[in-house]
């Protein structure tokens, strides 16, 4: 039985009702009928308002306690008469005045929140005078030059919802003065500024919710309805940078962020929005409601094994310390997002919950739906199984790699260069980062040579792929994924075939630009557990770079890793110390934007499997991940279920496993070996020919370079009858959407 997740003291009060005991964000909304989910609750705007406001309310006072680390009672005693808190002062250099009014506004809203559910009348005025005295610090002075997120963003977020919890105590004079403040990225013309352009994306959520705040706090309906408006539109899906129409995430361009804070945070802000303005002129339309729900259990579920999610998906937030750490409040948003959503009695509450319940560690990784998605509009496939979830993590000239910024994440350049994630209990990569060798990302490919700092690209610019040819095909049960690299001095392609309990990676015609460098492929760098074995050395030491010309496996952790003789692999387990700041040097460093958080250091034995291809010379490599696979069931496994390559070229890659058979055709072609299915097509494209279990057949083809309009398929199989059919794939964003067609028996 999976053992409950230990919650943290400030979120026991709230775990107790049924809608949110999964996931520790159980909040009563005031005047919610779940029931009743598009008539008005009540008839005025004014009430309406009013309703709202007690909704924000009683959310916020469940999130403030988690707004700022330093405890009420400390806060208190340490304010000084001017507003200030001297520790801050300290802190900060003037460089980060800013940042340091940022850290000032978390304490006002962690105080706001604590007088709010004050009883006592003593505690209550000393809680009140000293809000008065740290909100006029503040009020009426121009935000210190900071980055766009602090002044726009960070102080008048945590401004605004200390507001609504205070607001019986405010006086008009700092009510007006805290309206102003909110409206600091308001343009003349209504339009929501984020560092000199339009706010997209989870800027944009966060903006209009602070406009929202706003119009409460000034009693204006009409403002409020125009800002809940701009969310619903921004929800879409489809809008350049929000929820796909795949029901991925982009933030920053075209950069995949669903499960980063940008995506994570898009969900649970868009769905506590929904809970708030539910049964009232202002709320959003069901279709809206349907589409935040479907990002939640379509394009983000899918990225999670347990609490913990693929690093590829997280965007810079890799560099973050404790991104999935145990204090719930540290994640990113997906667990708060379920709550909200089950809260509005939608179709899918049941799947709500459930998710709910793994991220929140109260169900294990295993219940997780099983199946296989292609997310077209990020070069992007996942493949759940009760055992596992592996993906691979691709990018082209639509897709960025990944992106530095601000101090953070600038070692990530290959994250998007065809990064495999391989997660069983879903922990193997949980705070390894600052460990890690970042040329030997898993399941990337790429010139080896640290002597050479990697190029940064802030917010993602620049970081594009050199290639068209990224994306999947896929059924919803196996899929295919590949792509053709062509950066970072190196060109070559690439292909992960998701069979089953098994995944083939394929790659061919690996060539450095400079032929004086040595190219490598890593398999895997994860946590050590336990010893390694091989098949030439059944216990590994600690410390120790083994060397293996001629493997058949290596097995840990419960994974085994089979390979050609021709292999020249290597396999290391180490001890190694780092700190975050290896990684990231910004003085924010956590989910929370707390300035004060300390930078921990990390420390852990490190496994690391990968292949030497040599100095320059064109490589290619095959190797099969096989998660539950035991040593002593290698050789019997080989002889009669593993799967087999059946082509790996530069034109043609290809496995087959007893009911499958995937094909990469980098160019139009024919799949012709003897004894198995003959496949034709006159694309690039990818294909999977499936017999399913009620011995019927499936046909997939996908379009990753997005260009196919009409492809044209024959299947010959000796146990049906040939099969020749067209493909007709639009000219918009569905044109990497993968096609599926069913065939009866013979």
């Amino acid at each position: 039985m999976t053992a409950k997740f230990n919650p943290t003291p400030t979120r026991r009060a709230f775990l107790k009702s049924t809608a949110g005991a999964a996931c520790g964000l159980a909040i009563s909304w005031p005047g919610l009928d779940a029931s009743r989910l598009t008539r008005a609750f009540v008839a005025n705007p004014t009430a309406e308002l009013a309703l709202v406001k007690r909704r924000l309310a009683a959310h916020y006072l469940v999130t403030a306690p988690a707004a700022n680390r330093i405890g009420v009672d400390i806060l208190l005693k340490t304010i000084e008469s001017t507003g200030e808190w001297p520790d801050l002062e300290a802190q900060f250099k003037p460089e980060h005045a800013g940042i340091k009014r940022y850290a000032h506004c978390t304490r006002i809203l962690k105080l706001a929140g604590a007088f709010r559910s004050e009883t006592q009348p003593q505690r209550r005025t000393a809680l009140r005078d000293a809000l008065h005295r740290a909100l006029n610090v503040w009020l009426g002075k121009p935000h210190p030059p900071s980055a766009a997120w602090f002044y726009q963003i960070g102080s008048p977020m945590a401004l605004g919802q200390a507001a609504i919890l205070f607001e019986e105590a405010l006086t008009p004079p700092e009510c007006e003065a805290l309206v102003a403040i909110l409206k600091t990225a308001v343009r003349p013309d209504g339009v929501l500024d984020y560092s000199g352009s339009p706010a997209t994306g989870e800027n944009l959520m966060h903006e209009a919710s602070i406009q929202i705040l706003a119009g409460c706090l000034a009693n204006d309906p009409a403002y409020v309805a125009r800002y809940a408006g701009q969310v619903a539109r921004e929800i879409g899906p489809g809008r350049p940078e929000s929820i796909q129409v795949d029901f991925s995430f982009h933030q920053h361009g075209p950069q995949f962020y669903s499960g980063g804070l940008y995506g994570q945070g898009f969900a649970r802000d868009g769905a506590a929005l929904a809970v708030a303005l539910h049964q009232t002129a202002f709320a959003f339309a069901p279709n809206k409601v349907d589409a935040l729900v479907k990002y939640v259990l379509d394009g983000i579920q899918p990225l999670a094994r347990g609490r913990h999610f693929d690093f590829s998906t997280v965007g810079r937030m890799v560099s973050w310390p404790q991104m999935e750490g145990p204090d719930p409040e540290s994640k990113f948003g997906a667990e708060a997002a379920c709550a909200h959503l089950a809260q509005l009695g939608v179709a899918r509450q049941a799947e709500l919950r459930a998710f709910a319940h793994r991220l929140h560690g109260e169900a294990g990784p295993e219940t997780a739906p099983v199946g296989n998605r292609v997310l077209w509009m990020s070069d992007y496939v996942s493949h759940t199984r009760p055992g596992f979830l592996a993906s691979a993590r691709m990018s082209s000239r639509r897709v960025h790699s990944h992106e530095s910024g601000g101090k953070q994440n600038e070692l990530g350049y290959h994250l998007g260069d065809g990064a495999m994630c391989l997660m069983q209990t879903g922990d193997e990569y949980h705070n390894i980062f600052p460990l890690w060798d970042w040329r030997r990302v898993p399941g990337v490919s790429c010139v080896y040579n640290p002597a050479v700092p990697f190029p940064l690209h802030t917010w993602g610019s620049g970081s594009s792929g050199g290639s068209d040819f990224a994306g999947g095909v896929s059924d919803g049960t196996a899929g295919a994924a590949a792509m053709e690299l062509n950066r970072g001095g190196l060109r070559g392609r690439k292909s992960w075939f998701f069979l089953d309990d098994v995944v083939v990676c394929l790659g061919a015609g690996l060539v450095a630009d400079d032929p004086t460098l040595p190219v490598v492929t890593s398999v895997n760098q994860c946590w050590a557990r336990g010893s390694v074995a091989t098949n030439q050395n059944q216990a590994l030491p600690i410390g120790e770079t083994h060397t293996q010309t001629a493997p058949g496996w290596v097995h840990h952790d419960g994974v085994s890793y089979l390979f050609p003789p021709e292999t020249d692999l290597r396999i290391r387990t180490e001890h190694k110390s780092a700190s975050w700041a290896t990684l990231n040097t910004a003085p924010h460093r956590d989910a929370r934007h707390d300035p004060t958080a300390p930078t921990p250091d990390v420390t852990g034995d490190v496994f690391s499997l990968w292949i030497e291809h040599g100095n320059g010379k064109t490589g290619s490599y095959s190797y099969l991940v096989a998660p539950g696979l035991k040593p002593g069931d290698i050789s019997a496994f080989q002889q009669n279920k593993a799967p087999k390559i059946l082509v790996n070229s530069p034109t043609l890659q290809a496995v087959a496993s007893a009911t499958t058979v995937q094909c990469v055709f980098w160019q139009a072609g024919t799949l012709d070996v003897p004894d198995y299915p003959k496949i034709r097509a006159d694309q690039p494209c990818l294909v999977q020919w499936r017999r399913a279990a009620n011995g019927r057949y499936t046909l997939a083809a996908g379009n990753p370079m997005h260009q196919v309009r009409t492809l044209n398929v024959r299947v010959e199989d000796s146990a049906a009858t040939p099969i020749e059919t067209t493909f007709s794939f639009p000219d918009d964003a569905y044109a990497g959407r993968p096609q599926v067609r069913e065939f009866p028996k013979s």
